[in-house]
């Protein structure tokens, strides 16, 4: 559910981002053309411009094309946002409704029109440059182009913040300009901010851990970047609405326009929490049948190796030739019982506890086991055993299925043992995969000894690790429950669920884990949420617009 918040929170984001924006760029569109107050439109084009990007921005959670449309645009529009202020710093006038003398324009702004001409400066040529060198990064750089455009915010957000500097500093004697002057200020430093650690997220998946971790999604990198982008946005709504609520018709506007987005927000939200909470509740819910299965399935391998051992200990040759140390003969048998089954081991023991004969490892073959207290207890007696054990692997121990049947002589002493036993390992996790689909990771106490989750390079597996989910190693390790939950899996969100796995005397040696990635869930999710935006924002747009077209009328008359 964490997940799902996150792009909630996301989605809040972009739509709060998409009504300050939309308010600043009517803003200034309405002092340009109404009131004659600002001579260029570069505020309010930029400011149209980081609306229509955060829009693509949402789009693009349905759409991943969208992307980079997305990023040129909101570069774009801080370009023009950048140029907006150098042309024209002073905004104090705005605080008075009315046609008057707009401020003239940066004598350094009026140089460069002059130098370069009024169409070399104008928006048009302007976002074609700004698309030639997006085209010439993408064609020798394509894999950091994503990195290059977010870039650009950081460095257009640099620029602005001087300015806004030495507008904060010139006019602080005045106490509603400085005002004025820093919350802007505060909004483009935070932006800054947040696009700086929005960039390391859009770098490509490089061979660094670090850098690779921080480019996943809804990584620190991200959950950074959107803090500050969201801090900044909300500095400039304070900036943009102390100019619009002088303005009755712009604020009334406003005021309709955020019902509209707020109505078609809240609708999506409620409706596709709603849906989330009891597609994730049923997936927990197969994660635990899952988990179920898989210990059937250890259960199962269990009693095939005890029944493969009762066989062997019941097979009238087999003793015969045990008792009468023919060994050869007696390796040809079990090596046909290895062959024939799907055993991983089969060993016969002596009464002393020597290995005899070991087919699937004739190295084994002399060695005395003293300290294995399993075959002990069937040396010592006449029962058989099964049992579930761990044994020392490469890179942990792994877990394994063991079974013992005793060998008795035509007097019913125990002469020997036979031990048949299954190995979890990858082989076994991948074949439970192929079947069900999900992946397997089998863990010897807290470490992972076989397991089809990759790492980040998607070749080696995750196996020597250790579970640092702290409710799954108290629940499960510690109080032996059936826990299913959403866990992070490498940086990558999981719907998992853990069993423990005991031996004979019912002390836990492991788990058994299952788990999907939420991907397929959660972006259906997404996309439902996206979908069901966009119906409540057309209905809601239209009853803004009907709305606006009655207070334009009204005011008329």
């Amino acid at each position: 559910m964490t997940l799902f918040w996150y792009e909630i929170a996301h989605f809040l984001i972009a739509i709060f981002g998409i009504l300050v924006t939309v308010s600043a760029s009517t803003l200034f569109f309405l002092v340009i053309r109404y009131e004659r107050q600002l001579q260029t439109l570069w505020r309010a084009i930029g400011f149209a411009a980081f609306a229509l990007a955060l829009l693509l921005f949402i789009f693009e959670r349905k759409f991943p094309i969208l992307e980079l449309p997305a990023l040129f645009v909101q570069a774009f529009g801080f370009i023009s946002i950048y140029i907006g202020v150098f042309a024209e710093p002073k905004l104090s006038q705005l605080l008075q409704i009315g046609k008057r003398p707009p401020v003239t324009e940066h004598t350094t702004y009026q140089s460069f029109k002059n130098t370069v001409g009024k169409r070399a400066a104008s928006p048009v040529t302007t976002f074609f440059l700004t698309l030639v060198i997006t085209l010439l990064v993408g064609i020798f750089w394509s894999a950091y182009l994503p990195a290059f455009l977010e870039g650009l915010v950081v460095v257009f957000a640099a620029l602005t913040i001087p300015m806004q500097i030495r507008r904060y500093q010139r006019e602080q004697g005045e106490q509603k300009a400085r005002q004025l002057n820093l919350y802007p200020l505060l909004g483009y430093v935070s932006i800054l901010i947040g696009t700086a650690s929005l960039v390391l997220f859009r770098l490509p998946a490089l061979d660094l851990v670090a850098i690779r971790t921080l480019t996943l999604e809804y990584s620190t990198a991200w959950q950074f970047g959107q803090l500050f982008v969201f801090i900044g946005l909300l500095f400039l709504a304070i900036w943009a609405w102390t100019f619009i609520r002088v303005r009755p018709f712009l604020r009334t506007y406003v005021v309709f326009l955020s019902i509209a987005i707020l109505v078609a927000s809240l609708g999506s939200l409620i409706f596709t929490t709603l849906i989330f909470r009891i597609v994730e509740r049923n997936n927990l819910t197969l994660m635990t049948q899952g988990a179920k299965s898989e210990d059937l399935v250890l259960q199962s391998r269990a009693d095939t190796a005890l029944l493969i051992a009762r066989t062997i200990g019941n097979d009238e040759e087999v003793v015969q030739t045990f008792g009468q140390h023919e060994n050869d003969r007696l390796r040809e048998l079990i090596t046909e019982y290895l062959n024939d089954s799907s055993a991983d081991t089969i060993r016969i023991y002596d009464q002393s506890g020597k290995i005899i004969i070991s087919p699937n490892d004739e190295r084994d073959e002399d060695r005395i086991i003293r300290d294995d207290r399993y075959l002990n207890f069937v040396l010592a007696g006449r029962e058989q055993l099964k049992t579930f054990d761990t044994r020392p692997g490469i890179l942990s121990p792994e877990i394994l299925a063991r079974a013992f049947y005793p060998i008795l002589d035509a007097q019913q002493t125990v002469i020997g043992a036979i031990e048949v036993s299954y190995v979890f390992d990858n082989a076994f996790v991948d074949f439970s995969k192929a079947k069900t689909g999900l992946d397997v990771t089998m863990y010897a106490d807290k470490k992972r000894s076989a397991t089809t989750i990759l790492t980040l390079n998607n070749v080696s597996r995750w196996t020597g690790s250790e579970e640092t989910e702290r409710s799954v190693i108290e629940g499960v390790l510690g109080e032996g429950k059936l826990l299913s939950l959403a866990l992070d899996r490498l940086g990558r969100p999981y719907y998992g669920a853990f069993n423990p796995i005991r031996n004979v005397n019912g002390e836990i040696i492991g788990m058994i884990s299952v788990g999907t990635p939420t991907v397929t869930l959660f972006e259906e999710t997404r996309q439902q949420l996206i979908t069901t935006f966009l119906i409540v924002m057309l209905i809601s747009l239209i009853v803004a617009l009907v709305g606006y077209l009655a207070i334009r009328s009204f005011g008329r008359k």
